[in-house]
């Protein structure tokens, strides 16, 4: 059953209402929070009271990590270390001046954006690249995606081209449009929404071609770059099959080499690296807490190692 919703998780909401309903029927024996908002954690808390037996499991988040440690029984995120590496090394194989940042400023701090931003610009600096952070307003974000994606990179300082990339789902395809006819690079922050695709692919197979029939068509091989197997669809599937196989052998949970079969099953063209999650400051590694990391697709040229 898909319970959907947008924006902060909150008590009294329908979908945590949903959640609490839907938990307390005995078909159910896991909760699984794709792309999981501000209060998953919350929500989690509020699941485990109501059935202590339910199986809890959270895929990025941007609430603090040891929060979701506490509250999950597994929880997924993206290697953003590695992610921001491949990003930084990509801008700056395609010569660009600097990387340009687009973030949503919400009213609320998110960990997990916080993170990104600190470990870009960091990495951005290692490569002699400028590295600067764009703030889109939520009343930003109700504009025309495409409108507000050209504005952006119309209002970038002129000379070397820039590389694009973004934390917003929403700004992904048209801040890929945008960019290239700008004549600036493009490398994917955030995958789309789910169901968007980029140069209008009809499925998730047909992805790596319509990307490079969008960056040719405007005459930009090369200068973009994405993560295929990180879209929505592919990953929700990786891990709900990965969740289901657990339910009958629970030691499946938070074994990272089973999450790596279930990703390599659903996105067999990319190599996957899963490992425990190191915190950053204390250097531990959280046994119920799993990174994943796959390698990028340049357009024009194909898959590369991050």
């Amino acid at each position: 059953t898909v319970v959907r919703h947008a924006g902060r998780l909150s008590a009294g909401s329908p979908a945590w209402e949903r959640a609490l309903e839907l938990v307390g029927q005995e078909p159910y024996r896991a909760f699984v929070a794709l792309g999981a908002p501000l209060g998953t954690v919350g929500l989690f808390e509020a699941l485990r009271e109501r059935r202590p037996g339910i199986v809890l499991v959270s895929l990025g988040y941007p609430d603090d990590p040891l929060a979701m440690q506490a509250a999950a029984d597994l929880a997924v995120t993206l290697d953003h270390e590695a992610k921001s590496a491949t990003l930084a090394r990509l801008a700056a194989n395609f010569g660009a001046e600097g990387i340009a940042h687009l973030v949503v400023k919400g009213d609320e701090r998110s960990w997990e954006a916080e993170l990104r931003g600190a470990t870009l610009s960091r990495l951005a600096a290692e490569r002699g690249l400028a590295y600067e952070r764009k703030e889109l307003t939520l009343a930003d974000m109700r504009k025309d995606p495409a409108l507000v994606a050209a504005e952006l990179v119309a209002a970038a300082a002129s000379g070397k081209p820039w590389a694009y990339t973004s934390d917003a789902p929403e700004l992904a395809e048209q801040l890929f449009y945008a960019a290239l006819d700008g004549g600036d690079f493009y490398i994917e922050g955030a995958a789309p929404l789910y169901g968007v695709r980029y140069g209008g692919a009809a499925n998730l197979d047909d992805l790596p071609r319509a990307f490079d029939s969008a960056a040719l068509s405007r005459g930009a091989a090369g200068r973009a770059a994405f993560w295929p197997g990180e879209q929505t669809e592919a990953l929700g599937r990786a891990l709900l099959s990965h969740v289901a196989a657990s339910v009958a052998r629970p030691a499946l949970l938070r074994d990272a080499e089973a999450l790596g079969r279930a990703l390599r099953k659903s996105w067999p063209a990319s190599a996957w690296l899963v490992e425990q999650y190191r915190d950053p400051d204390s250097k531990v590694r959280a046994k119920n807490h799993l990174s994943l990391s796959s390698y990028a697709y340049v357009a024009g040229r194909g898959y590369i190692k991050f």
